[in-house]
């Protein structure tokens, strides 16, 4: 699937306050994740239990219901009056902003894309605000930065421990 890449040039003409909006995590992600995770984490509890040492750590004590709720992600509407056709034009941006990033009366370049949600404005991923003379790129969180380290590198341990099995049974 491709995805239409397109720009917005014109002038700010309003700027809501940002405000917070979960991403959710689907099930095709968060399940393969989790029981990778509990693979490894269940070979470490049992290489522990051999060893007759305390094991480190434990699963991720966040919820199944927390970890799907996914990350909160900064979301700031802003309309442009576009200098092309004077229409005006709604666009968000993810990731955080200072208040003071756009202005009403500023003069911006936005490269803007589609978002997956049809009934939701497009996504600016760049704006070159060209009254300040900086180029905005805001980072929204993504699913790596939600589920932690900590479950990452179960998820990989158990990842790892699969593929060993797979691979001792195929010969």
């Amino acid at each position: 699937m491709r995805t239409k890449l397109s720009t917005v040039t014109g002038v700010v003409t309003e700027a809501d306050e940002a405000y917070s909006r979960d991403k959710a995590v689907g099930w095709p992600v968060l399940l393969p994740v989790l029981a990778a995770a509990t693979l490894g984490h269940l070979v470490v509890r049992a290489l522990a239990a051999i060893l007759r040492s305390a094991p480190p750590g434990g699963l991720d004590s966040r919820g199944l219901k927390e970890l799907r709720k996914g990350p909160t992600c900064t979301v700031k509407q802003v309309w442009v009056r576009d200098a092309i056709d004077s229409q005006v034009v709604e666009i968000e941006v993810h990731g955080y902003l200072h208040p003071k990033a756009l202005l009403p009366g500023d003069h911006i370049i936005a490269s803007v894309r589609p978002q997956p949600r049809k009934d939701l404005p497009p996504l600016a991923y760049e704006i070159d605000n060209r009254t300040t003379g900086r180029v905005l790129r805001p980072h929204p969180p993504n699913l790596w930065t939600h589920l932690g380290p900590g479950l990452i590198i179960q998820t990989a341990f158990g990842v790892l421990i699969a593929v060993l099995v797979v691979l001792a049974l195929a010969t």
